[in-house]
């Protein structure tokens, strides 16, 4: 159980600066980056990717997030590509692992 309050996510975000100039600013701080990213008018998104990796705190990540060394955490490392093949999201979230859930319909 996630304690209120607690910090959750360490986060490393970069935005192709040609789309970046066309993300509002209040929406910087009230959007996750995906959702800024998939509402700027005119962007065509050709594919975007998720990869998530279960880890364990090393001692900086543990001391951020407020968490015992070696907890579990989760690394999610997402990107985003436009319809001309340019990379314009790539982003890195570091979870705690009491912080995660994963929700997903199976066929």
């Amino acid at each position: 159980m996630v304690i209120l309050g607690a910090p959750f996510l360490l986060t490393d975000l970069y935005v192709d600066e040609r789309v970046a100039r066309r993300i509002p600013k209040k929406d910087l701080v009230s959007k996750t980056a995906l959702r800024l990213i998939s509402e700027i008018p005119g962007l065509q998104i050709k594919d975007a990717r998720q990869t998530l990796t279960i880890g364990t705190a090393d001692v900086e990540t543990a001391e951020r997030l407020d968490l015992a060394l070696n907890a579990p955490i989760a690394i999610v490392h997402r990107s985003v590509v436009d319809s001309a093949g340019c990379l314009v999201f790539t982003g890195e979230g570091i979870y705690r692992g009491d912080a995660v859930r994963i929700d997903m319909k199976l066929k």
